[in-house]
C-alpha cells in the first residue's frame, strides 16, 4: 500500500506524531499529563482515519456508533457462521 500526502497532511501527522512522542515521554517519566496535549489525539484519531479511509459502524438508525472499532470503508465483515 502506498499512501500520498499533500503537504498539509504531512505537516499534520509531523505535528501528531511529536505530540503523541511528548505523552509518551509523560508517561515513561512519571510526568503529568497536559490536557492540552491528551485531547490533541483526537485530531490523531481524525487524520489517521482520513488518510488509511476507516469507518466507524453505524448503528440501526444511522448515526457513528463511537464505541466499535473502526473498518476500513467499503469491506464488509464476511459472515463465517
Amino acid at each position: 500500500m502506498s499512501i500520498k500526502l499533500t503537504e498539509v497532511q504531512e505537516e499534520r501527522l509531523i505535528k501528531s506524531i511529536n505530540n503523541l512522542k511528548e505523552l509518551n515521554n509523560c508517561v515513561h517519566d512519571v510526568v503529568p499529563l497536559e490536557y492540552d496535549k491528551v485531547i490533541e489525539l483526537d485530531a490523531l484519531e481524525y487524520f489517521l482515519a482520513d488518510v488509511f479511509k476507516l469507518e466507524l459502524p453505524r448503528c440501526e438508525h444511522g448515526y457513528t456508533n463511537r464505541h466499535r472499532d473502526y473498518k476500513f470503508k467499503g469491506k464488509e465483515k464476511k459472515n463465517v457462521a
